[in-house]
């Protein structure tokens, strides 16, 4: 949309923008993005849903087999 990026703020995550042409936004494609990632997110959030129970009782089987020193 015409910005440039000029770096981050000093101790802050925040990034700083200078408009550097005036440029009409693409609507059609913008709302051809938005529909693709609102159809996207609940699969995205099931997966990701998945990957957190995976992650964490793979954490716990770690926990207990170290515990019982299975692998030393």
């Amino acid at each position: 949309m015409g910005l440039k990026n000029q770096g981050r703020c000093q101790g802050s995550h925040a990034n700083i923008y200078l408009k550097g042409q005036n440029k009409k936004p693409d609507w059609n494609s913008i709302k051809l993005l938005e529909i693709f990632f609102k159809s996207m997110f609940p699969i995205l959030d099931i997966v990701e849903r998945f990957y957190r129970k995976t992650k964490q009782a793979l954490k716990t089987m770690q926990k207990i087999l170290h515990q019982r020193k299975v692998f030393y």
